[in-house]
């Protein structure tokens, strides 16, 4: 460009042109420069994927995606689908969290009852510092997601299937545990907590009845009841019948459990749930 303007420019200087060559000229050396602009722009701007050649891709494959439109739309539909489930997911974190910080105002409140000072003393603060370390580590034990099963016939091998699974299992030992393994017929229950996932529930139950046929009894801990915040976290394989009975559970047959493990949200499976607990009717 730089050139065809140097040999335009000269003609116009050196030559013996006509007033009306000359103004041609002119008006090409004006226009040219802009024309060149005006073509680079829609080529940037429209035609990119023109400017660069298959070697200039680690997997060449995607330089033929480029040109696909249908490859295109369906990753834009994938990354709005993904960002749809990040954000329901980040907004559960976010009311986790919150409910995470009211627990540690109220930790807080315990410790100082009448802070009089607004400065603390090097020990106050390293004490408030372990207080506080030990107190979130308390509350990320509790929100962990588990199972814990009755030391009942081949729980040793369940739990070893559930970790296969992916999920965090252990068999339950009780303080002064005076039998090594507990009759099934005296643990029918299961005790649901309301805050796991229902992937988990469904995948950990199936797995439960495959060696527990005789399970009957589901008790959902929704936060009700005065039992330990943790339990909302954590499923318990093996609970008392004779508690699921004090707690007058209806039992569930083969065909509560298939209808069970077809429930698609969490809403809907505490609602299958609470039919057959006298508390919710």
């Amino acid at each position: 460009m730089v050139l065809t303007e140097a040999i335009a420019s000269t003609v116009i200087v050196k030559s013996n042109l006509n007033d009306m060559q000359n103004t041609i000229l002119v008006i090409f050396v004006v226009a040219f420069p802009c024309l060149v602009l005006v073509v680079f722009y829609i080529l940037v701007t429209r035609h990119h994927e023109k400017l660069y050649s298959p070697s200039d891709y680690k997997d060449e494959k995607n330089f033929v995606n480029t040109y696909n439109n249908a490859t295109q739309k369906s990753e834009v539909r994938r990354i709005e689908c993904d960002y749809g489930t990040f954000e329901e997911k980040t907004s559960k974190d976010i009311v986790l969290i919150k409910k995470s910080l009211a627990d540690i105002i109220k930790f807080q409140k315990k410790i100082f009852p009448n802070v009089e000072k607004d400065v603390l003393s090097d020990e106050d603060k390293e004490n408030l510092t372990e207080s506080m370390d030990e107190y979130l580590t308390e509350i990320e034990d509790i929100m962990t997601l588990k199972v814990d099963v009755t030391p009942m016939y081949k729980s040793d091998k369940f739990v070893e299937e559930l970790i296969r699974q992916g999920y965090s299992a252990s068999v339950y030992r009780f303080e002064r545990e005076e039998k090594k393994v507990i009759r099934n017929a005296e643990n029918e229950a299961i005790w649901l907590g309301s805050e796991v996932p229902i992937k988990m529930v469904v995948d950990v139950l199936k797995t439960a009845k495959k060696y527990y046929p005789h399970l009957k009894y589901i008790y959902l801990h929704d936060g009700s009841d005065e039992a330990p915040v943790y339990v909302k976290y954590q499923i318990y394989i093996g609970g008392s019948s004779n508690t699921a009975k004090e707690y007058g559970l209806k039992t569930l047959n083969k065909e509560d459990f298939e209808q069970l493990f077809r429930v698609q949200t969490r809403d809907e499976l505490h609602n299958f749930v609470k039919k057959f607990d006298p508390r919710f009717n």
